[in-house]
């Protein structure tokens, strides 16, 4: 769904597709990692590649300030782990559990969506 929301950016578009699941993206960690520990050397452009977080929002606010840079593993962890708790196929709406799994999936589609108005106000 990512990948093809990036590509979607590119022609103007937010979305052309219904993002549903979370379960690919911890597979973008260490890449996501990677990129934020050389941001300043980086010579790629964050919305011509997959890195998590998505949205400069949301970047801002898991790495507020230059001391969080020692724990960027940590932090990254934290975002991570918010895909693999709110990626989940069941459809009980009244438990405990099931409340705390879709908030998840929502920060992560808010995420998605603060990305996309960002690339189409651009």
């Amino acid at each position: 769904s990512d990948l093809i929301q990036l590509q979607c950016f590119k022609h103007g578009a937010a979305y052309v597709l219904c993002p549903c699941c979370l379960g690919k993206i911890h597979s973008f960690q260490s890449q996501s990692l990677e990129y934020h520990r050389n941001k300043e050397q980086n010579t790629k452009k964050k919305d011509e590649h997959l890195v998590y977080p998505r949205s400069s929002f949301y970047i801002n606010k898991l790495f507020d300030g230059e001391s969080d840079r020692e724990n960027l593993p940590h932090l990254l962890e934290e975002y991570f782990s918010l895909g693999k708790h709110g990626d989940f196929g069941e459809w009980i709406f009244d438990s405990a559990d099931s409340n705390s799994r879709r908030f998840c999936k929502t920060l992560i589609e808010m995420d998605r969506n603060q990305a996309a108005e960002s690339a189409l106000s651009k």
